[in-house]
């Protein structure tokens, strides 16, 4: 048995085209005027009425709800970011925070663009949903899903940043965008970009206080910590770094506090944190790990493991947590650090 078309009934037109190509909400339609099908072009019927919803009534089964959604998104989008270049209100992308998994607005305006295309073949090879293009050059795709999202080889192979948006969603609200995915740079809550500037500064200052190297967009993972030696106390920084607790070695580069020493608790020589006025070697029972299981030697891995200590520092517990940090997280202590 081979399966059916859907019948004329089953197919939902949300918006028409009118005779200029713009799109049309039911409720803004006139009966006199013509409006046509986004997908095949075919006439539309406007039924709008006192008793009735307004809606459109396709009159032909040539074409399928899919193409119908997929093809009314697409142009929406376009219509959505050409207003933008002529009015300059932009539309809000609700995007996910990578560290706290919540959705936070970020502006269109962090897109750079001067013209908009449909169904633009790149090069290479894809042909995107809508380009958005900086003096004829691509600088973001948006790709609409109806049925199928976009899969890993096209992810990686599109050759520039993209947002995939849910034909659904766009045609509910377009000015609003949720996307399903996205390639763009790295996009934090203020929650978070707030938490990272207190702990920056908490750093600094430490390493300030102990004349000790501070290295940023680096492998290392980077914490303060107070020495656990009651007649010492002294707060200093410590590292970690991927692969660690395998027995990986630091870099060459390293603070002069990251020292190869021998445990005699732990029976084996291993490289520690040390502090630099007593020199006692801050072991695994003090200090967990700083690096997440998944930790490698990238920017993005980097970036989500000091944003997780930040957040972390940021209220939540420290294995170390002392006036200092106090006064820069302004957040209230609890007893216990939690990895």
């Amino acid at each position: 048995m081979t399966d059916k078309k859907p019948t004329v009934k089953k197919l939902k037109v949300p918006l028409g085209k009118d005779d200029q190509g713009g799109l049309i909400n039911p409720e803004h339609a006139i009966k006199e005027e013509r409006y046509r099908c986004p997908s095949c072009l075919d006439d539309l019927v406007l039924r709008k009425g006192v008793k009735k919803v307004p809606h459109f009534s396709h009159s032909s089964n040539t074409c399928s709800q899919e193409s119908i959604l997929h093809i009314t998104a697409k142009y929406l989008i376009a219509e959505v970011c050409n207003d933008y270049l002529k009015t300059g209100i932009p539309p809000n992308i609700k995007r996910q925070c990578p560290t706290c998994t919540t959705r936070t607005t970020q502006s269109l305006e962090t897109i750079d663009f001067d013209k908009v295309l449909v169904e633009k073949k790149l090069k290479t090879g894809f042909i995107a949903d809508v380009a958005l293009l900086k003096e004829e050059q691509v600088t973001c795709v948006l790709e609409i899903k109806a049925t199928h999202a976009v899969d890993d080889h096209k992810k990686s192979s599109l050759g520039t940043p993209f947002l995939e948006l849910n034909a659904v969603d766009v045609i509910a609200s377009s000015m609003v965008w949720s996307p399903i995915q996205d390639t763009l740079s790295t996009f934090e809550c203020l929650s978070c970009t707030d938490a990272n500037t207190r702990y920056w500064r908490y750093l600094q200052s430490v390493a300030k206080d102990t004349k000790c190297w501070l290295p940023k967009g680096n492998i290392f993972r980077v914490t303060g910590f107070e020495c656990w030696r009651d007649e010492c106390k002294t707060e200093f920084l410590v590292f970690d770094w991927p692969k660690s607790h395998e027995g990986r070695e630091p870099p060459e580069k390293r603070p002069h506090t990251l020292k190869y020493r021998v445990s005699k608790m732990a029976g084996t020589s291993y490289w520690a944190n040390c502090c630099p006025s007593c020199d006692s070697i801050v072991g695994e029972f003090y200090l967990p790990p700083l690096c997440s299981e998944e930790s490698v030697d990238t920017q993005e891995s980097y970036t989500y493991d000091m944003s997780e200590l930040a957040r972390r520092f940021d209220g939540s517990g420290w294995p170390s947590y002392t006036e200092k940090a106090m006064r820069f997280s302004n957040k209230p202590a609890v007893n216990q650090f939690v990895i």
